[in-house]
């Protein structure tokens, strides 16, 4: 029987192997009704791992289909629609979106996009790593300073809220710099108006 790899690389030509290719003739005589419900059902629930890549994934799922559908009878659009299921959620809006019309085109679609999202996510850690190396000790001790100054005029802005609030809401003394009108004030000394006989000057 051809290895996979091989039967794998002619799916990639050819989209489908022909009817009269061994593989085909083998599959038809020799699988059994529970091995197609078991092919069956694998493809149906098949996903791709946590860390495997798109290639890997792919191979995986050309080897399922070809089982189940040896003679490609099998609509595109729904083989399509098996790949996504199965995909990486992140790898599926792009990959739906370009709307692929055959299962190769929407495999390459995801390998594309895997590959571009990889570099970036390098490019993004290199320049991280050289703005580290980049950065002296004394931007550290500067950036230290700025956020302890930033605190204490947030902590003195407070005091000084707090202190302004208690004092606003401090009841005054009614007392305090009222003097009282004394014109009205008889003297019981000399009958005069305008102070107590205590603060009179006459005899």
């Amino acid at each position: 029987m051809p290895d996979d790899e091989d039967n794998d690389n002619q799916d990639n030509q050819n989209n489908q192997p022909g009817p009269n290719t061994f593989v085909v003739k083998f599959l038809d005589h020799f699988s059994t009704i529970e091995q197609q419900n078991r092919w069956h059902y694998e493809l149906n629930e098949i996903l791709q791992g946590k860390d495997e890549k798109v290639d890997s994934y792919a191979n995986r799922f050309r080897r399922l289909k070809r089982k189940v559908d040896p003679h490609g009878n099998v609509p595109e659009s729904y083989i399509i629609r098996l790949f996504l299921k199965g995909l990486r959620k992140d790898l599926v809006r792009w990959v739906a979106a370009n709307k692929p019309d055959t299962i190769e085109e929407a495999i390459q679609e995801a390998i594309d996009y895997e590959a571009g999202v990889y570099f970036e996510r390098q490019s993004e850690r290199h320049e991280r790593q050289v703005e580290r190396k980049t950065k002296s000790p004394n931007d550290d001790a500067i950036e230290a300073l700025v956020k302890q100054m930033e605190k204490l005029s947030l902590n003195y802005a407070n005091i000084v809220s707090a202190l302004s609030a208690q004092t606003q809401s401090k009841p005054r003394n009614p007392n305090t710099n009222t003097r009282f009108d004394k014109s009205q004030i008889t003297c019981f000394n000399c009958q005069k108006k305008g102070h107590y006989a205590k603060e009179c000057n006459e005899p």
